[in-house]
């Protein structure tokens, strides 16, 4: 079989041709139709590129890849802590780590903000950026990010949001406190199954239905629930503002009297033995 590939821009001879041995490569010097080979030596070739043999070019369609889901902003970390724990911390380091990204992850997409120390880092969901910044953690890089938010697109002058679908697996003494949490965040239930001992709830809700639900999932299920989100859905209605978090209060009978703090009056009261104070939204005990 030649060696000679051809691409839209002319004949390119490869240098190498690779086969997987084992744990490792070996290099060869021909291949067959079916065979899974590694080669170097092409110049300016990325995803969707196809190989083709110089006397039958005809080159693959691309696949379609969605548009991304979730955005979040990379940038410089300015804190009191920086520097203290990672080896790439410059916003040049950071731009060249998320364009060497774009190399072989042709969903995530990242644009300049406006400022020049941050970056919109646009991909497919929570997980896919979440993903991305553990990578770069271990690597050494110190950025710090900004809380998710979903896309959303123009439609005939109707706004857009995505939508997933979500399958859980739960004990049939949870359900009731899984449906409750998922629809105070708009879920809609498609399908549900009942399995020995277990329910399998199948819904679709909105993608910003799920940020921060896993750690209230893993408490309302006592550890026992599997959660899967997938196959992002694109084009319905963008719904009404999602439920927020109830916060909850200790209210004593017995009022101890205000203390003040930093200038401020602040409430407190004796709860089982211990003195509460509520000031700036937080309870404190003491």
């Amino acid at each position: 079989m030649a060696r000679l590939f051809r691409f839209a821009t002319g004949t390119t001879p490869t240098c190498k041709l690779f086969d997987f041995k084992a744990n490792g490569r070996e290099p060869i010097e021909q291949a067959a139709a079916g065979d899974i080979v590694a080669f170097a030596g092409l110049p300016d070739i990325s995803i969707g590129n196809t190989v083709c043999d110089p006397s039958k070019v005809e080159p693959l369609p691309f696949v379609k890849i969605n548009d991304p889901t979730v955005e979040m902003t990379f940038s410089v970390n300015d804190s009191p802590f920086a520097g203290k724990e990672g080896k790439y911390v410059t916003s040049r380091q950071i731009r060249d780590r998320l364009q060497r990204e774009l190399l072989k992850d042709v969903a995530l997409r990242v644009e300049d903000s406006a400022t020049n120390d941050s970056f919109r880092v646009m991909g497919r969901g929570e997980m896919h950026l979440s993903i991305l910044i553990e990578t770069m953690r271990r690597e050494g890089y110190e950025l710090q990010v900004s809380p998710p938010h979903v896309l959303t697109h123009e439609e005939n002058g109707k706004t857009m949001e995505p939508m997933e679908r979500v399958v859980i697996d739960v004990p049939e003494t949870y359900q009731g406190n899984v449906m409750t949490a998922l629809g105070a965040r708009k879920a809609i239930l498609m399908n549900m199954q009942m399995m020995n001992n277990r329910s399998r709830l199948e819904f679709r809700m909105p993608s910003r239905g799920l940020f921060g639900y896993r750690s209230q999932f893993l408490t309302d299920t006592h550890g026992e629930g599997c959660l899967a989100a997938y196959s992002f859905i694109s084009g319905f209605p963008l719904t009404i503002r999602t439920a927020k978090i109830r916060k909850t209060y200790h209210i004593s009978a017995r009022p101890a009297p205000g203390i003040t703090i930093s200038g401020r009056k602040i409430c407190a009261c004796n709860f089982s033995g211990r003195i509460v104070f509520y000031f700036r939204n937080f309870i404190y005990f003491w």
